[in-house]
């Protein structure tokens, strides 16, 4: 589920190129994470979330949490302040997560 926050009264439409935040199978981590980009207000996805019922019900699978790229660089911050180190933030020159 995509959540944006609505501060308008009207109907906002928003459009923004995905941007994977970071790629885990803990769950715990990646509860933290929602909770947090929730409470400020940060548009994400979690992607993958139901794959591992299709799979067979296994946890080789990772869910993936998506930001709009506008958003990435004040998500890595607050998961930085939040203490989260470098091996939970995006990888960078394309390499694959390290979660």
């Amino acid at each position: 589920m995509l959540r944006v926050p609505n501060h308008s009264q009207g109907p906002t439409h928003y459009e923004w190129t995905p941007a994977e935040l970071i790629r885990t199978n803990d769950l715990v981590l990646l509860s933290a994470v929602e909770a947090l980009l929730t409470e400020a207000h940060i548009p994400h996805l979690v992607a993958d979330r139901n794959v591992s019922v299709v799979a067979g019900s296994i946890e080789a699978l990772p869910r993936r949490v998506i930001v709009g790229d506008c958003c990435a660089s004040e998500a890595c911050r607050l998961l930085a302040q939040a203490g989260y180190g470098p091996e939970e933030l995006p990888p960078t020159a394309g390499e694959p997560p390290l979660v």
